[in-house]
């Protein structure tokens, strides 16, 4: 899938979707749904991303923004896993939308995300 800003890039296996936008850079992860990178225009990333992250869809990504559904925290049984399934599971993207942006030229990306 490729637009203006957005396109795909395989790490481990598992595919990231990369934003690169004129006024901010951001990775998204498909395994979790996870977004794993944000940088501003300036190229400071605002996310904290562990260097023993495991990218490969074995386990949960350590850092960046999980998706933590339906509980956060310790689960109600061990069989259950912490923070609950959502980061565990491959997201989809069913659409990408870039619309203009009403003061100018600049379009903005919207990516729409289903389990």
């Amino acid at each position: 899938m490729r637009t203006t800003y957005v396109s795909t890039q395989l790490v481990d296996n598992q595919k990231l979707y990369k934003i690169s936008h004129p006024l901010f850079k951001a990775t998204l992860s498909e395994f979790g749904g996870q977004l794993l990178s944000y940088q501003d225009q300036t190229g400071n990333d605002w996310l904290w991303l562990s260097k023993q992250a495991v990218l490969d869809g074995s386990k949960p990504i350590r850092g960046g923004i999980p998706i933590c559904w339906p509980w956060f925290g310790p689960a109600l049984s061990q069989e259950q896993p912490q923070h609950g399934y959502a980061r565990l599971v491959k997201w989809n993207i069913v659409s990408i939308e870039e619309t203009t942006l009403v003061s100018g030229s600049l379009c903005s990306p919207t990516l729409t995300l289903i389990v």
